[in-house]
């Protein structure tokens, strides 16, 4: 886009307002380069990692970017992983529901194998009701 600027944008043609806007954009364009790169860099010094992390006692999730999706349960409190797909928004959801009522989030920001991890907990806990195929979103049924 600065290339763009400087190529299409010139004082000549669009007078003083386009050598005013070139101005900016020199600044502005450098400085969030620079922002871009700390911030990945920071992401990179501090080592922070996705995992899930499943125990015979608890099922931990951990989000490097964000609490909400960071979070550890107990598994005999699980009671079903559902996959929900919302028509409107084109948006899908893995849900962890437990025993009081409460759900969590998991995240599908990373790469992971649903396949392996349903897998591992229909041997570790097979009371935990599992999606039929780990692939597939369905629509939610209306209560």
């Amino acid at each position: 886009m600065w290339f763009a600027a400087h190529e299409y944008l010139t004082p000549a043609t669009y007078g003083q307002q386009a050598e005013e806007l070139l101005y900016w954009i020199d600044i502005v364009t450098p400085t969030v380069c620079l922002l871009l790169l700390v911030g990945a860099s920071w992401m990179w010094i501090s080592n922070k990692s996705f995992e899930i992390v499943l125990t015979n006692t608890s099922l931990k999730v951990t989000d490097p970017l964000s609490a909400t999706y960071t979070w550890e349960l107990p598994l005999n409190t699980i009671t079903k992983i559902m996959h929900e797909y919302d028509v409107h928004t084109e948006y899908t959801i893995i849900w962890v529901f437990t025993k009081s009522g409460d759900r969590k989030q998991l995240t599908q920001n990373y790469f992971f194998s649903r396949k392996k991890l349903y897998t591992t907990i229909k041997k570790v806990a097979p009371h935990i009701i599992l999606p039929q195929n780990p692939y597939r979103f369905t629509k939610p049924k209306l209560q």
